[in-house]
This record gives structure tokens, sequence and C-alpha cells, in this order.
């Protein structure tokens, strides 16, 4: 890695947790109010790391194809880092996430996933959490919720196999 790269990234994370942080204080008010709020504030952090992707790194994403943002469906994402769950958040307008029940207790963090309408699941307990999982998506599907799913359940590394990484 070269010393330019090095600096890149670098200014790239400062800009991303720095805003980040900023953006999770500013916005505490919103978990006091209805669930708009927090689709704003998951939109305002895809722009961020969109925003500090293309300052600092020189990158876009560009999305080819339909998103069926007009649907409700379930997105099944490969999960390698925490970047697609920012991304998918804002890009499929905060859909319901199902999520390790640890991530709800990250300081001021969890209380956005639980406002967000997450799932959290158990992952060692997996007849009792798919039947959780199953009654709450059922209950945001009927609210015109998508779903967000990482099916292999845990992040994989880039070009993993399903052997390796299999499906839960």
């Amino acid at each position: 890695m070269t010393i330019i790269n090095l600096i890149r990234s670098l200014l790239f994370n400062i800009h991303f947790f720095l805003l980040t942080t900023m953006l999770i204080l500013v916005m505490l008010p919103c978990l006091f109010l209805p669930f708009y709020f927090i689709q704003m504030v998951a939109k305002i952090w895809s722009f961020i790391l969109k925003t500090g992707m293309k300052i600092w790194l020189g990158l876009e994403v560009k999305i080819d194809g339909n998103n069926f943002l007009d649907k409700t469906v379930i997105y099944a994402v490969k999960h390698q880092s925490a970047w697609e769950t920012i991304f998918c958040t804002g890009l499929f307008n905060m859909p319901t996430i199902i999520i390790k029940r640890e991530l709800i207790f990250l300081p001021i963090i969890g209380f956005y996933f639980l406002k967000g309408g997450s799932i959290p699941i158990n992952r060692s307990n997996s007849l009792d959490s798919l039947k959780k999982m199953s009654k709450m998506a059922k209950k945001a599907i009927k609210k015109g919720r998508s779903i967000l799913i990482f099916p292999q359940g845990t992040r994989v590394p880039v070009y993993s196999s399903t052997r390796d990484y299999p499906y839960l």
C-alpha cells in the first residue's frame, strides 16, 4: 500500500467515523419520533458513506437494474463488512434487517437498530430464531417493509464459496 493510499484511507475513516458519530448524536431525538425519521437517518448515513468514498477514495457506486423499491421483497445480501449494511439501508429505504442479537446491545446505535424495526436473533438457537424471525418478518411485510437478510449469517471473505460459508 502506497503512502498516498494510506493517507486517503485514513482520511476516509476520519470522515466516516467523525460524521457517523455526529449523525448518531445529533439525530438522537429521532429515536422518539415516528419511523420516517429513522429512514432519514439511514439515508443520511448511506450518503456519508458514499460521499466519503467519492471524495477520499475516488470510488462511486453504480446501480444497474431494478432494486424493487416499489415492492415488498426479501433482499439476500452477501455480508462482507458493515459497508453493505449501511449502503443497503439507504438504498432500500430502511428495510427490516435480520441482525445478530448482540448488535442491539451496542451503545446508542443498538437503539437505532431497535427503532428501525430490526429483528434480533440468537444465532446459537436456530429453531427458535427461525420461528421468531418468521413471525416478526410477517409483521414487517404486513406494514409494507422489505426484509434484508445475510443468509450466510456472518461476514464472509471476498471470493469465499458457499462450501466455506454455507447459507443457513
